[in-house]
This record gives structure tokens, sequence and C-alpha cells, in this order.
């Protein structure tokens, strides 16, 4: 009996082979569009998200990258060297685990803020109880990687090893290497082998403790506007900015002048490549999970900069792409189903009148 029916089904099917050939046709078609539409949506919405990321923005950091820094707030209970290592371990391992992508690099950044500049050279009129000049501003930084983004003009890399230098009226104090910019050195009026001094107040008394720099290097960048700076070069380093090496900065430095440590920052670039409309999610749930634990672990801890802002207009801009693709393969799908509706109706119509009454 199955067989018979079976057999039954076939000779009908057969014999409207161009009519069912043609329904089918029509459904998959139908089946095709329907499941094409969010498909074609996510390969244009990988497309659009490039895009937004590669487009050239008023800053420094490329748009993605992620940018962390903390600013010391209370003048009297400055960050110590031990407490800054161990924030420095949190960071450098939070940032690739939460984003969830390998880092093209990850800076980190110290710097002691912009202080005035004292001539330690003899005064002229003999009278060394005088108060040392000031001329101009300047600020001590340090930064992983610089001598491989910058060319040794003249002079030689700076070393962690201080001296001892004992400036007008016989102060003393201790003397660190330094390297500038040469436009920085041109702005100031200094020559390699100058040697400057700066002052930060103590923490507990207020009174100054006088810090010398020698500078033994004229550095040019290899390329002011690459990626690898956190800030602008002509805005900042051209500007003051004193190169010290990091275990001369986290050392000699803050057990000598503990206010010193005024500015910490993490920046961090990821492949443009690797961030896709498949993963932005993902990625963006790492950044809150950043932007939550900053502050919470480290007060004064900012996340600045982040590709969020492009992802959330990303995410407008999709949906709304995927809407208006919605709407415009609605009508061929209607007459597509149409199609077979009517096609279907006119196969049982004409098996109808074929029955025996």
């Amino acid at each position: 009996m199955p067989l018979a029916i079976i057999r039954f089904v076939a000779k009908r099917l057969f014999s409207n082979r161009a009519l069912i050939s043609s329904t089918a046709i029509g459904l998959l078609v139908t089946v095709t569009l329907a499941t094409s539409v969010p498909l074609y949506a996510e390969g244009i919405s990988g497309l659009l998200l490039q895009r937004e990321l590669r487009k050239p923005i008023p800053q420094a950091q490329p748009s993605s990258s992620i940018f962390i820094r903390h600013k010391e707030t209370d003048a009297t209970a400055p960050t110590s060297a031990g407490d800054y290592l161990a924030y420095d371990r949190f960071f450098r391992s939070l940032i690739p685990e939460a984003v969830g992508l390998p880092t093209t690099q990850l800076i980190s950044y110290l710097s002691t803020g912009r202080r005035a500049m004292l001539d330690l050279s003899p005064p002229e009129d003999g009278d060394v109880s005088a108060p040392p000049r000031r001329f101009g501003f300047a600020f001590l930084y340090s930064i992983n990687g610089l001598f491989d983004n910058v060319i040794i003009t003249e002079g030689r890399r700076p070393s962690a090893e201080t001296g001892l230098f004992i400036g007008p009226a016989g102060a003393r104090m201790p003397l660190f290497e330094g390297a500038l910019t040469s436009n920085a050195l041109d702005k100031l009026g200094l020559l390699v082998g100058d040697v400057v001094g700066m002052q930060f107040p103590d923490p507990a008394t207020g009174d100054p403790a006088p810090v010398a720099v020698r500078i033994v290097a004229r550095v040019l960048p290899e390329d002011p506007e690459s990626n690898y700076w956190p800030y602008p070069v002509r805005a900042a380093y051209d500007e003051g900015g004193i190169y010290i090496e990091r275990s001369a900065y986290l050392g000699p430095l803050l057990d000598y002048a503990p206010s010193a440590f005024s500015e910490a920052t993490w920046y961090a670039d990821f492949d443009i490549d690797a961030i896709r409309a498949t993963n932005y999610r993902r990625i963006t749930g790492g950044l809150v999970l950043i932007r939550i634990n900053a502050n919470a672990v480290w007060e004064g801890t900012r996340l600045e900069n982040s590709p969020e802002p492009i992802f959330f207009d990303f995410e407008q801009k999709l949906f709304f792409l995927t809407l208006l693709l919605l709407i415009l393969s609605a009508p061929i799908v209607a007459l597509t189903l149409y199609y077979i509706i009517l096609t279907a109706g006119m196969w049982l119509i004409g098996n109808a009148m074929k029955l025996p009454s």
C-alpha cells in the first residue's frame, strides 16, 4: 500500500514537472533572498567598520587605540615607585586580556608635569646667594622604546646612573642625564653638555627639592606623525620634554623628590584588520571592563580614548542598514510568494478538474 501511494505521487509529480519545477525554483529564490539580507548586511558592515576606524581623526592616537591616564590628585601623598610598578603590571596585563586582541605596541609613559627651569651656572655678578634664574618651562619624562623612534644627531644615549651636582651657594643635588629634541633645545637656547635644574616641592614640608639634568643628547624623531607618540611631538616634546631613563626616574628621582611623580599613561594600539563586525561587541565589553576597573583600582585613573564612540555610531548605522535592506527586499519576496501561491493554486485547480465527478 505505501509503495502504491508513492508511485501515484511520483506519477502525478512527473506529469506536472514543469509546474513543480517552477514552484521549487520560486521557493529557492524566496529562501535565498530572505537569508541573504543579514549575510549581505554583515559583509557591508565589516567594510563600514573598517572605513570608520581608518578615518583620520584630530588626535595623536589612532582610532583603534586606547589611552589610559593617571593624574596625581593628592600632592601630599604622591605615588611611590613600588606602587606604580604594581599598577603598571596590572594595566599592561589587563589591556590585551580585556580587549582580546594582540597589541601592535604597548607604551608606558611617566611625566613630572611642567616645571620652571633653573639656570645652575655660576652668577656673573658673583652673588652666590641670589636665587637661580628661571628660563622657560620643561618636564622630565620616561617612555619605553624612545630610541627605536628617534635618531641621535649629537651626543649619546643618557645613562641611568646619577651623580652629584654642586649648584649655586653650594647647594647639593642629584645629577641626571637627559635628552631633548632638536627643536626643544633650540627653543630653550640650550646645547648638549649644558646643565639645567628643576625644583619639586617636598610632600611634607613644601620646601623645594632641586634636581640637575645634564643634556647629553640631541635627538630627532624619525616620524613625528608616527602612532608611537602618546602626545603630539610638536605640542609636547618640542616644548621642553627631557627624557631620562626609566630606572633613573623610578629610582633616584622619586627617592629624592617623590612629588616628581605627576602622570602615568598607558597607550596601546591594535591591528585595525583584527577588529571586525563579528567581534566588536566583545571588544566593547572589554573596554567597559577597563573603564570600570581603571579608577576603582587606582584613583585618578581614566580611560580617556578608545574605539567605543566609533563602535556606538557603527551599531546605529548597522541597524538602519539592515532595516533598509529588509525594506528593499520585501517587494521582491512578496512577488515571489505571490507567484508561488498563484502557480500552486493553478496546479490544484487543474488536478481537481481531472478528478472524476
